[in-house]
């Protein structure tokens, strides 16, 4: 399977890092093609523009938006690797999918209504979060909503939407494990 991973943490130490290298080691060995855009490293661009707006009405997108199509084409499923940041994606993230879910590639209003473009494409989400599980019981189900809301409205399927309370303050062993999870349930999700 061709598998693009979208990851968006600035610290390349991190333990989001750490989920992203463990998620690369394990699909590449069982013989999966993936690309990473790492939208920090990678510098993206997260800033909408007025002539972006324009250019979803002419389907003619800037070079960077383009290159971000084609990898979103290019891939059988995507996994994307990010914490939670005030109960959303940071905004490098929320800025890359503002940008590359444009319209006229993601959706489109035809003369029945919502037309969803990406049908039959699969996501999968690892998220983290820095505050402690008994503070953000309620919040996961908010974003559990959100994520939905967000793929679904261009017609892509949620496979898993895994998540980690107080990443910053479990034990090391937790957090192995947490890997261990993930890496299992991508391994599975692609078979």
């Amino acid at each position: 399977m061709n598998v693009l991973l979208i990851y968006a943490h600035p610290y390349d130490k991190s333990f989001n890092a750490g989920i992203k290298n463990a998620l690369v080691q394990r699909l590449e060995s069982e013989g999966h093609t993936v690309r990473i855009r790492d939208l920090y490293q990678d510098r993206f661009n997260p800033y909408l523009e007025g002539s972006d707006l324009l250019s979803f009405r002419t389907g003619e997108f800037a070079s960077d938006i383009n290159a971000e199509h084609e990898h979103l084409k290019w891939a059988d499923h995507w996994i994307f690797v990010s914490p939670i940041w005030w109960a959303s994606f940071p905004a490098a993230l929320k800025g890359w999918m503002d940008r590359s879910f444009s319209y006229g590639f993601a959706y489109k209003m035809g003369e029945s209504g919502l037309e969803k473009l990406l049908i039959g494409k699969k996501a999968f989400i690892v998220s983290t979060a820095g505050t402690p599980e008994p503070y953000y019981d309620e919040a996961w189900k908010a974003i559990e909503t959100l994520h939905q809301a967000v793929f679904g409205f261009f017609g892509v399927e949620i496979s898993e939407d895994l998540h980690l309370s107080g990443a910053t303050t479990v034990s090391q062993e937790e957090r192995e494990a947490f890997i261990v999870k993930v890496s299992d349930s991508a391994s599975a999700w692609l078979k």
